[in-house]
């Protein structure tokens, strides 16, 4: 990846500036005008819009630009509605679950009582 063979220990400074990863896409082939276009929050329509949708959590704003681009992309709203499948799903899979008791390990006090033995350690 960096020319840098498996097991090569590199300073931070040797590896060069660190960059973040932009945001996801909505998938497809090139964009055309009319997708490329700045939506009403500001920024073009995103894959992170879409599943905020489904999870209703979204501002109003938003809800009603992602909405907006849904009605005039029906490929994407089949994704849409593919996700929201999905996301229902999931939750009746693991509906039994969440009724049941939190593991002691996955307890808060559990979890603090770790951490705070390490540091004294």
């Amino acid at each position: 990846m960096l020319g840098v063979p498996i097991g090569t220990m590199m300073s931070r400074s040797s590896r060069g500036p660190v960059s973040v990863a932009p945001a996801r896409r909505l998938p497809g082939p090139e964009r055309s005008a009319e997708e490329s276009e700045m939506t009403a929050m500001g920024g073009p329509m995103e894959e992170d819009d879409l599943q905020a949708r489904i999870d209703g959590r979204l501002p109003p704003e938003r809800a009603e630009a992602v909405d907006a681009y849904l009605a005039a992309h029906p490929e994407a709203r089949v994704r849409l509605s593919q996700y929201a499948a999905q996301r229902q799903a999931l939750r009746a899979a693991f509906a039994a679950q969440a009724d049941g008791p939190i593991p002691t390990r996955l307890r808060v006090a559990h979890l603090l009582a770790k951490r705070c033995r390490r540091r004294h350690r």
